[in-house]
């Protein structure tokens, strides 16, 4: 598979952070190959048309109280999770 090699906590804990795969995912979207995408990651056929909506947009949303940072983390450990069940 394409991409980068494992990142430290997959070498060193064996557990997939949200990130992992996610170039060969995004490359094989681009290549209209959603199956061998979701195999690569559960999550890469979503980043696209978020960057798109952000890029549209023209701004990302700013992490700038303690809720939103909490969120935030929060919800790259679920989807953390998820990429690990699925993968």
């Amino acid at each position: 598979m394409l991409g980068l090699s494992p990142s430290p906590i997959e070498k060193i804990f064996g557990v997939k952070s949200l990130f992992s795969g996610m170039t060969e995912g995004v490359y094989q979207i681009l290549n209209f190959d959603i199956a061998k995408a979701v195999a690569a990651n559960v999550l890469s056929p979503i980043i696209i048309p978020v960057v798109l909506i952000f890029t549209l947009r023209g701004s990302v949303p700013k992490i700038d109280t303690k809720s939103k940072e909490l969120i935030f983390f929060s919800s790259l450990i679920f989807l953390s999770l998820i990429v690990n069940f699925f993968n």
